[in-house]
């Protein structure tokens, strides 16, 4: 899940989840370029990553005098208005799996 968040706020591997991609890779006997369009996701999760597909645009953000701006989180409340728009029924487990994501993508996207 945080595998998730890092690669949607970064666009691709980091450069040590590319060497952990290249090492997985040459595990199974794969080339890297088979190996590098998707990552692992069990399906159980797919429900948390969806939801947090339907609200990547409600991000707060901070603007930093001189600096990269600061990646806050999302907007819960406009977050919840997609959500209900679009159908989904946030339960305690996809809430914890949804929160995963945000904060790996948070992450990835204040370390650029």
């Amino acid at each position: 899940m945080s595998e998730a968040g890092r690669v949607w706020a970064g666009g691709g591997f980091s450069g040590a989840d590319r060497r952990a991609a290249e090492a997985d890779a040459a595990f199974f006997g794969l080339a890297l370029e088979e190996a590098d369009r998707s990552f692992g996701l069990w399906a159980e999760n797919l429900p948390a990553l969806e939801a947090f597909f339907a609200v990547s645009n409600q991000w707060r953000v901070s603007p930093v005098f001189g600096g990269p701006p600061l990646w806050l989180g999302l907007d819960y409340a406009a977050c919840r208005a997609a959500w209900d728009s679009a159908g989904i029924v946030i339960t305690p487990e996809l809430w914890a799996g949804f929160q995963t994501v945000e904060a790996a993508a948070k992450d990835a996207l204040n370390s650029r």
